[in-house]
């Protein structure tokens, strides 16, 4: 009986693994239309306007993304090259929405660079950021990435100031990383979440809040 248990746990065990990483996978795979139509858009007005050395960084910045974005070689990479993606798809949209969001995206403390983590778990909350907590910034919007070193740990804090996070949003934000359900749809954010469990397990902590700015506050934090 004992070992028929531990036999079903294993195999529960797996085909989380199986999930996660088919999840990770999907995400990986799409390419936003919007997101390209845009860059693409960009890159033409950049043109016109004669901006040719701006044009030349904005378009290595595109080819940067859409390389590691469709590379899915690796299920876990450095937190470096995690940062250092986040920072170049960071870039592409503040470029975009220079008029009315302003961004400010701290360095990574060296002596976490060689930490592993699951790839692609930056990009989705600062996306995240962008298509919901600043869409409706006409001005003045705000999206800061900061990292904290603790005694004990490393927090990774993506924050906007966007008007129009409801509790109610909050709320159900919360409840999707402490909800065993499966009924639950698996957004980008929570997607993140589980990758995060699945690698550090107890040592990993992801919570949402309203933040002193106003809008979303999202932090994970790895022990």
């Amino acid at each position: 009986m004992v070992d028929k248990l531990n036999n079903l746990i294993d195999q529960v065990y797996k085909q989380k693994i199986l999930m996660q990483r088919s999840e990770m996978k999907q995400l990986q795979s799409q390419i936003n239309p919007h997101f390209l139509y845009n860059s693409i858009f960009t890159l033409r007005n950049m043109a016109q306007m004669g901006h040719y050395d701006n044009l030349e960084e904005f378009a290595e910045q595109l080819g940067q993304y859409f390389q590691f974005i469709t590379r899915d070689r690796e299920d876990e990479i450095t937190l470096d090259k995690e940062v250092n993606h986040a920072r170049i798809y960071t870039n592409i949209q503040a470029r975009r929405f220079s008029r009315r969001i302003r961004v400010e995206f701290d360095d990574l403390p060296k002596k976490f660079a060689e930490l592993v983590v699951p790839r692609l778990i930056l990009q989705p909350i600062i996306e995240n950021a962008f298509e919901h907590g600043l869409a409706k910034k006409e001005q003045d919007g705000l999206l800061l990435v900061k990292f904290i070193e603790t005694a004990k740990s490393l927090k990774i804090v993506v924050e906007d100031n966007g008007d129009d996070l409801s509790d109610s949003v909050l709320s159900d934000l919360n409840l999707s990383i402490t909800s065993n359900s499966n009924d639950i749809e698996v957004t980008g954010l929570l997607n993140v979440y589980r990758r995060l469990q699945l690698l550090f397990e107890s040592r990993c902590n992801m919570a949402f809040e309203r933040g002193e700015l106003g809008g979303l506050k999202v932090t994970i934090e790895i022990m």
